[in-house]
């Protein structure tokens, strides 16, 4: 039986733990390489969530599910590197509007394959959380300034929004069958395999990153970890399309983190776009 409260709550804790990762993204991949960044994060989501997992051992399940998973866990590998490739291309105001389109594609699978419905009111709020979204993202400065250098990052964004969409619509399906931890586990497992078969492919010399660089790291895996967990405890209980779209709303974390760490000033359109997501996130609240 749905349970949208805690949903809500599950997708705004995604919402905070990927918001804070992504913000602190740019400066790790344009010191490593975007393999290496990838492969030491999921080092340490999958050091966390094995500790998770030991409290709350999976149910059984048989090697047919297993590669469902797996399969859902490597795909999952190829947003995440087109996401770093593009904010190392391109300017973070232009491919973060379009990386953030992923919500839509996410909303839209779920509606036409798990059948997901919602009461006029629900659409309405996910409507105002995605233009929210997307208009957070945009920055009209960085777009008008766009050169073919700046615009370089936008197809692997593409790339990234599209895949990512794909891939949170899939989660519902190893959540169900696993459990949202062993499914985390297995999500965040794959990604790390991946990550390290590209490094072996690459032929780098194995190294550590720059230890200036670890509190970074550690603190971008725990935040990971974080927003994985809450994501797949939320749609266990809550629509992935509700639980999905409060999730990818992780620019306003972003944005709110800038202003704060970094002594941005947000203008009239950004806190317009703040108001659209936090209107939508009280809306979901209410079914009617």
């Amino acid at each position: 039986m749905a349970d949208l409260g805690s949903g809500i709550v599950f997708g705004l804790l995604s919402m905070l733990g990927y918001g804070l990762a992504n913000a602190l993204y740019q400066p790790l991949v344009r010191q490593i390489e975007i393999f290496k960044t990838v492969f030491f994060r999921n080092l340490v989501i999958c050091a966390i969530l094995l500790g998770v997992l030991f409290f709350r051992p999976p149910a059984p399940f048989s090697a047919s599910l297993l590669l469902i998973a797996s399969m859902v866990s490597v795909l999952s590998y190829i947003p995440l590197l087109a996401y770093c490739k593009a904010v190392k291309a391109g300017q973070v105001g232009v491919v973060a509007p379009v990386s953030s389109s992923s919500v839509l594609f996410t909303v839209l699978f779920s509606i036409l394959f798990f059948g997901e419905s919602f009461s006029g009111g629900q659409l309405f709020a996910l409507l105002l959380i995605i233009l929210g979204v997307l208009a957070l993202s945009f920055d009209l400065k960085h777009w008008r300034a766009s050169g073919p250098s700046m615009m370089a990052g936008v197809a692997p964004a593409l790339v990234a929004g599209v895949l990512w969409g794909a891939v949170f619509f899939l989660l519902k399906i190893p959540v169900s069958l696993f459990g949202p931890i062993l499914s985390a586990l297995m999500l965040e497992g794959g990604v790390l395999a991946a990550s390290a078969l590209h490094w072996g492919w690459t032929k780098a010399p194995l190294s550590l990153p720059p230890k200036k660089l670890l509190p970074s790291l550690l603190f971008i895996g725990l935040l990971g970890a974080l927003g994985t967990l809450a994501f797949n405890f939320g749609v266990e209980i809550a629509p992935v399309s509700i639980v999905a779209a409060l999730s990818f709303s992780s620019p306003l974390v972003a944005a709110i983190y800038a202003k704060f760490a970094y002594k941005e000033k947000l203008g009239a359109w950004q806190w317009g776009a703040l108001g659209l997501v936090l209107l939508g996130i009280v809306l979901l609240q209410f079914p009617a």
